[in-house]
Parts: structure tokens; sequence; C-alpha cells
């Protein structure tokens, strides 16, 4: 089976236009729309182990986007929430984020969650991908572009 970006989120869970201005405030609002969607038992429990994480190593890329995620209780399926900023948020280390990947992991889901990590590190790289995101004014717009982005599941998942 092939999977896609897309198949972790929904439009509820992607913010064209993020106001949050740091790296804190944009972790909190994407856990409570992980939490609103159902995706996230405890949004605050949840964004806690984020941030815990995240001090401990940034998870800001150096083109732009980051990757926060947490493996907590109370998660029942891998999913993705996303935050796009024009400005950029500043995140801990100082780099500017324009596209905050919020990924909840459940506790049992590592192989998946390495692919889908695998395949989104690999597309941050790509000028284009982050460009086609920064473009879209809605929802929607954001999930026809992560729909077009494959991820590579592992034997076990297909």
């Amino acid at each position: 089976m092939t999977m896609t970006v897309g198949d972790f989120t929904e439009p509820s869970l992607l913010i064209p236009r993020l106001l949050g201005a740091d790296q804190a405030s944009a972790i909190h609002v994407l856990s409570g729309l992980l939490q609103n969607a159902g995706r996230v038992e405890d949004s605050l429990a949840f964004f806690q182990a984020v941030l815990q994480r995240d001090y401990l190593a940034s998870s800001a890329t150096g083109n732009g986007v980051a990757f926060p995620h947490a493996r907590t209780r109370g998660i029942e399926r891998l999913s993705v929430a996303l935050g796009l900023s024009e400005v950029g948020v500043r995140w801990r280390d100082g780099l500017p984020v324009h596209a905050v990947f919020l990924i909840a992991v459940p506790p049992a889901d590592t192989q998946l969650y390495l692919a889908l990590l695998s395949a989104l590190a690999r597309l941050a790289r790509t000028k284009s991908f982050v460009e086609a995101l920064m473009a879209c004014a809605q929802p929607e717009q954001i999930l026809c572009v992560l729909n077009g982005a494959r991820v590579k599941t592992p034997a076990s998942e297909r």
C-alpha cells in the first residue's frame, strides 16, 4: 500500500497562516488542533512532552522547517498537524521556522513514524516542496500538496 503524508492529517489540522510567534505558542496551537480532532487525548500533556523533547534536541532544520514530536499515551494513530508562517516562528535555537510539522506518535508505531519522519525530512530539503506549501492559502490546498508526498511504508504496514 502506498501512503502519502496527507494520510496522517486532515484539513482541520492544517493552518496556512500560523499566528504563533515563538516555538511554544506554535506547538500549543497545533496541540490543541490535534486534541480537537480526537488525535490526542490530552493536549496539555502532549504539548509538555513535545516541548521537553524539543529542548533536549531541537527539531528545527536549517531550511525553515521543524518536526517537533512526542510519543505518549492517549494517541491512537500517527498524526500530523501543520502550521505555516510567512514571517517565521522564532525557534529556541534562533532559527526562523516557516513550516511546523507537529507529529503525534502512538507508543507502538515506531516503524511507520520513522518512515513518515524520513519522508518529511527528505521533502523539507526540497525547495519546491516548501515553496508549494507556503503558496497555500487554504487547508485543502495544503492537503493536496501533502497528498503528493509519498511515504515509503515499512513492509509490516503494507
